[in-house]
């Protein structure tokens, strides 16, 4: 470190650059006089950015750290606010793109609810034509089994009437054979009783013929 590093002069010539850049607002420049308490660009420059920096992070600081930002090294006020406003402007997007994808979602949400209920719909339609298509099937296939139901009993009906038809002819049939058996039994009978009936006139006769015989031969 020189001599006048050591005084202090060092330190004071790079901040009258600094400042004098400040003031003017140009880049910083070291005069022959500043240079020769050993004063330089990069020092001074140094100083100005540090200044720049406390300077801005007073002014900006509530705004930088609501948006999550700080002042970085080397920046300069253009910066800073070019920093705050892409932020700003990247919020806003993120908004606008959360906003359109709610309102996309919503959109989404209330098609599917639409779809919902024009499937709901639908499906009450279609179950109540099920339904009255049902009724008219069984309300047909009740009336097919009753017309079944009543043709079968209609040929068991005639069924029966053949059956007691011929049942009865077949009665008619045999009472009359039964009756021609008794008519032949009868004029059996009758021949017989007829027969036995000479019989007994002979044998009457006969005895009575004895009986003379006899007593023709006492006398």
């Amino acid at each position: 470190m020189s001599l006048f590093g050591n005084l202090g002069f060092t330190g004071g010539a790079n901040r009258d650059a600094a400042d004098e850049a400040i003031r003017e607002g140009r880049e910083v420049q070291v005069g022959p006089l500043e240079r020769f308490f050993g004063a330089t660009v990069e020092d001074a420059e140094n100083i100005v950015k540090k200044k720049t920096q406390k300077d801005l992070q007073t002014r900006y600081g509530p705004k930088l750290a609501e948006l999550g930002l700080m002042v970085d090294w080397g920046e300069s006020e253009a910066d800073v606010q070019r920093k705050i406003g892409t932020r700003i402007q990247k919020r806003v997007d993120g908004q606008v793109k959360k906003k359109d994808a709610q309102t996309k979602q919503a959109l989404q949400i209330a098609t599917l609810e639409k779809d919902k209920d024009r499937e709901l719909t639908k499906t009450v339609e279609d179950n109540k034509l099920t339904s009255e298509n049902n009724r008219f099937n069984a309300t047909l296939k009740s009336q097919q089994e009753q017309y079944a139901f009543e043709g079968e009993q209609r040929a068991l009906d005639r069924s029966l009437d053949r059956q007691l038809s011929n049942n009865s002819t077949d009665m008619q049939m045999q009472i009359a054979q039964m009756n021609a058996d008794l008519a032949d039994k009868r004029m059996a009978y009758d021949r017989e009783t007829k027969r036995m009936d000479r019989r007994d006139r002979a044998i009457a006769q006969l005895m009575s013929g004895l009986g003379q015989l006899g007593g023709a031969f006492s006398l």
